[in-house]
């Protein structure tokens, strides 16, 4: 199509640049929310909390399973490690080091941290857990990361 510039000639290209906003953007959030939980962890994670691993599947249908590693233990340390984990993948994640890795690292400690305790999430850590995961199969890489090469972006 005549007129077309070199950035619609795809319906399907995606800035480089627009990519790597989204990483940063991610890799904040997931830093934010682990930060914010971290002082937290105690009353919303643990077992001396709101909501006890004794009673954490208590009620829900026959069948329903949802994984979490942080249901492994009542205990607050565990809670706290796989929150610095979080925030320490968050932070890779945002400094572009290797970023899909990052990407899948965060959504599984992620979506483990929202299934330890599904009464403390919302609509917005849905939005996120798909968004890692998505983000683990994007080339995030491309620009504006640690391993990159130093250029300003284009198109794929």
């Amino acid at each position: 199509m005549a007129g077309r510039g070199p950035l619609l000639s795809s319906p399907f290209a995606a800035d480089s640049r627009s990519l790597a906003a989204l990483r940063i953007a991610l890799g904040a959030i997931v830093v934010w929310e682990a930060l914010w939980l971290l002082p937290r962890a105690g009353a919303l994670l643990s077992s001396a909390g709101v909501l006890p691993l004794r009673a954490l599947h208590v009620g829900w249908p026959a069948g329903t399973q949802f994984w979490s590693l942080n249901a492994a233990s009542g205990g607050v340390a565990l809670q706290w490690a796989l929150l610095l984990l979080l925030a320490a993948s968050g932070v890779s994640l945002a400094l572009g080091h290797r970023p899909q890795a990052s990407a899948l690292c965060c959504w599984a400690l992620y979506a483990s941290l929202t299934n330890r305790n599904p009464m403390m999430a919302h609509g917005g850590d849905s939005l996120v857990r798909m968004e890692l995961l998505l983000a683990a199969f994007a080339p995030l890489g491309e620009c504006w990361t640690l391993e990159a090469p130093s250029t300003t972006g284009t198109a794929r």
